[in-house]
């Protein structure tokens, strides 16, 4: 089976990988949000430089009809997203192998408000 294996800093961080199907994906972020653009209140000011290792375990068989929705839990390895800072180093390997780290379910998140009051902040 073809896993991830994620260093950082040239330490292990994760061994991602699904059996039998699935969506894993590494992503390394870097988001600038300055608060007086911010309507939501998930956003936080930025600079932010993080690390998610995340995908989708497939539960069931894929439906035909591509409005029918898949049977789908969303997860991630380590942290959500990890913060990092200049000068640190990732590096991933595809590898094959038998074994993985478990992966976590990531949690639900409630809706957003989408009010925003007239100085742009979430209401």
């Amino acid at each position: 089976m073809i896993r991830f294996d994620v260093d950082v800093n040239d330490e292990p961080y994760c061994r991602a990988g699904l059996d039998p199907t699935g969506v894993i994906s590494v992503i390394l972020n870097w988001v600038e949000l300055r608060p007086e653009v911010l309507a939501s209140p998930r956003g936080q000011p930025g600079p932010h430089t993080t690390l998610m290792v995340t995908g989708y375990r497939v539960n069931g068989p894929i439906p035909q009809d591509p409005d029918e929705p898949a049977d789908l839990t969303h997860v991630h390895w380590g942290e959500i997203a990890r913060q990092l800072e200049p000068g640190d180093e990732v590096r991933i390997r595809v590898v094959s192998a038998e074994e993985a780290d478990d992966p976590l379910d990531t949690p639900v998140l409630d809706p957003i408000d989408d009010e925003v009051d007239e100085e742009g902040a979430a209401a």
